[in-house]
């Protein structure tokens, strides 16, 4: 026979992949996307929209649109720290506009913690000293330092682990040392 052919019409782009994240802080979050397939008319720009995941028990997610663009990337700021966001985009062309990306779900970088309460002496004899210190729940490492003021040195880390009492040895018998706890969270 002859060769027919024809051209089918273009729709809406395709459902595009998830935002993925490219960075974190403790108060933003960086995503990038990747385009879907076209469906005969280029994509003109993307909707990325966030829901901060604290709904209550049986409701929607409710999402809102943070970005319009033709990028794909964004950086989310103004977020809460140690708060889980989930993140959706679209892609609009002139037909309209994709059905909404699986979710993505991204939590934000908890906050430093706060100074701990300096450490306690337990045991001190001519050449050692047992420090212990109290942990907090957000602690998760400790970082024991020393200083011995006639060496010049300042502080040395001592200890650095998960355990709330060590024992630094190798001490010198009439000498002052100093000693500071720093805790550490992710």
């Amino acid at each position: 026979s002859d060769i027919v052919s024809f051209t089918t019409t273009a729709c809406e782009p395709y459902q595009p992949p998830p935002p993925k994240l490219i960075t974190r802080s403790k108060v933003s979050i960086q995503l990038r996307w990747n385009a879907p397939n076209w469906n005969g008319a280029k994509v003109e720009y993307y909707i990325l929209e966030c829901n901060e995941g604290s709904k209550r028990v049986g409701q929607a997610d409710q999402f809102a649109t943070i970005y319009e663009g033709q990028t794909k990337q964004f950086n989310a700021t103004k977020l809460t720290p140690a708060t889980q966001y989930k993140f959706r985009v679209r892609a609009v062309n002139k037909i309209g506009q994709s059905k909404p990306s699986e979710i993505g779900s991204y939590l934000t970088q908890k906050s430093a913690p706060i100074p701990p309460d300096p450490p306690s002496v337990a045991k001190v004899t001519e050449s050692s000293a047992h420090m212990v210190w109290t942990r907090r729940p957000s602690d998760n490492v400790f970082t024991l330092q020393m200083d011995s003021g006639d060496q010049g040195q300042g502080f040395q880390t001592v200890y650095n682990g998960s355990i709330v009492e060590h024992t630094v040895t190798g001490l010198r018998s009439e000498t002052n040392y100093r000693f500071k706890i720093r805790a550490h969270n992710e």
